[in-house]
């Protein structure tokens, strides 16, 4: 009797720990699919009894499969394209400059929400996800009236502002070549990844199959910041046309977009810096020579051999050149001289934008074409190959605007500094997934 009673407490514990933990999985599922948009993804793992840990890996796969911004982040207020581009972010500027927000309250509005949704609060203003529409993200000289390249063309005088001519720039690319933005992330993040795989073997009859487990480890993300600082001076956010707004927001979102993009490609993971795929241990390389070597198709063709024999995924392969190794890659000839990479149905496909082989080649000066190799002292481009939905970029939060009416060296003569900040981490999920080669001479 006693020997029951035992097995009973017993079952009764073991039927509470199982409840205990089954409540835990379905908190954290629940949790982790409010936090990416994934409600109904969650609710069918939930049912299949799946653990938290297939539920995570399942989510980051569809994420991979979306395209970027269809992923909503926690800060995505779903406004109309009407209230995007009413959005003013110099009228909250000049709130914060008057201590009054009666001609900006749907600006402050839509911060207000965003802080809600991040749980978070700021002494300036955030900028909802919507708004960014995907504005490539720094300093630069600051906006004044008095001084004609720094605010005085746009103070009106017949001002064509529909034509303003903004300065030349590199394009960012990353993310357009299909990184996996991750939004919303909150505290440092661990991506659970299995390493290698578990081993089949064949085994003759009533012979024992041979005990082999898969491996783990993880690709961890930590908070790091890239900020932009501006400064306008008084008159030009008094008698600037409209087309200030959008000069304003334009050149802090590319400057800090750029900054991330070249981060992504060749971040040196020091210094606040996030690690870039080119300095990632174990991506695939491909070697011209000792002091280099001209850019050839071979090349190329290695590159993408490189991620075929790691079983890299296939979706969203793509090459990332700067504009010297199109150039160089454009010139090359058959032994009869023609073209090889032309739109000519013989030779390597070009036209805009280029591709090669069947993969799609974006062309940004973001790719450094200032290495060395050997004796070739600062002329070595790179070119990278790479599954891009295989780069990982977090965000935690919003782009932050803070605004300074009282900086010291302004405040005289009413100049007000703006900052803006972004919050971020870059990985890639699988080295291999990436290959470069930093060689390639391109004269």
């Amino acid at each position: 009797l006693e020997e029951s009673e035992n097995q009973t407490r017993s079952q009764r514990r073991n039927s509470r720990a199982g409840a205990e933990a089954e409540r835990e999985r379905i908190m954290e599922i629940t949790a982790m699919g409010k936090r990416f948009n994934q409600e109904r993804l969650a609710n069918q793992f939930i049912e299949s009894g799946a653990t938290v840990q297939d539920f995570q890996s399942e989510t980051l796969a569809q994420m991979a499969r979306t395209p970027q911004r269809a992923i909503a982040g926690s800060a995505d207020l779903d406004l109309s394209s009407g209230e995007i581009r009413s959005f003013s972010m110099v009228r909250a500027i000049q709130a914060i400059v008057k201590n009054d927000w009666s001609d900006a309250g749907f600006e402050r509005e839509c911060s207000r929400t965003v802080a809600r949704k991040l749980g978070k609060e700021t002494q300036g203003f955030f900028i909802p996800a919507d708004v960014l529409t995907r504005g490539q993200w720094g300093s630069r000289a600051p906006y004044q009236v008095g001084t004609p390249t720094q605010g005085g063309n746009l103070v009106q005088t017949q001002l064509l502002a529909s034509n303003f001519i903004d300065a030349l720039r590199n394009t960012a690319q990353v993310i357009q070549a299909g990184a996996t933005i991750l939004p919303g992330l909150v505290g440092k993040v661990d991506v659970p990844r299995r390493s290698t795989t578990t081993n089949s073997y064949w085994v003759a009859e009533s012979g024992a199959v041979t005990e082999a487990e898969a491996t783990f480890d993880k690709v961890s993300l930590s908070p790091k910041t890239v900020g932009a600082l501006s400064k306008m001076s008084r008159l030009a956010l008094m008698q600037t046309t409209p087309a200030i707004e959008q000069i304003t927001r334009d050149d802090l979102l590319q400057q800090l977009g750029l900054a991330i993009d070249l981060a992504a490609m060749s971040g040196t993971g020091s210094g606040g810096q996030p690690l870039g795929i080119v300095n990632t241990a174990g991506i695939g390389s491909v070697v011209g020579g000792v002091n280099g070597a001209n850019v050839t198709f071979d090349n190329l063709i290695a590159l993408e051999t490189a991620l075929s024999n790691s079983n890299a995924p296939w979706a969203t392969r793509g090459y990332m050149m700067n504009s010297k190794t199109v150039g160089t890659l454009k010139t090359l000839k058959s032994s009869t001289g023609a073209y090889l990479w032309t739109s000519n149905s013989n030779g390597q496909r070009s036209g805009t934008p280029p591709d090669f082989n069947g993969y799609p080649v974006g062309v940004t000066n973001q790719v450094r074409s200032n290495l060395t190799k050997g004796s070739s002292s600062g002329i070595c481009s790179e070119i990278v190959f790479g599954a891009w939905g295989e780069l990982l970029i977090g965000e935690w939060g919003v782009l932050e605007i803070l605004v300074n009416p009282y900086d010291s060296t302004g405040f005289t003569s009413g100049d007000v500094l703006i900052r803006a900040l972004q919050t971020l981490d870059i990985q890639v999920r699988h080295a291999a997934s990436f290959a470069v080669q930093s060689d390639a001479l391109t004269p």
